[in-house]
């Protein structure tokens, strides 16, 4: 069908998309978590912090994740968002 060619590209770049705004905020919310933390953390966050490690390096992304209000705080939802697009802007930018 005429058509179906777009329509399968802008699957892929949407899910690169949201991967590229995704893995870089999740991977560094899982290094910036310390282990003594993530009992409490658990509570507060809808994020699976298994694999915490607390070795985060200085940076927008962890800048950002420690700002954040906490979970109960009308305004979490879109802090959370605005952190992963700025986080996301700034990898990219970082790469050219």
């Amino acid at each position: 069908m005429p058509g179906a060619g777009f329509k399968r590209k802008a699957e892929y770049w949407a899910k690169a998309n949201e991967d590229m705004c995704e893995k870089p905020f999740l991977q560094v919310k899982d290094q910036l978590v310390s282990w003594s933390t993530i009992e409490f953390l658990r509570f507060m966050s809808d994020h699976d912090f298994s694999k915490a490690k607390g070795t985060a390096t200085p940076s927008v992304a962890t800048t950002l994740i420690e700002s954040l209000p906490d979970k109960s705080d009308p305004r979490r939802a879109e802090e959370d968002t605005i952190a992963r697009n700025i986080a996301a802007v700034a990898y990219v930018g970082m790469l050219f």
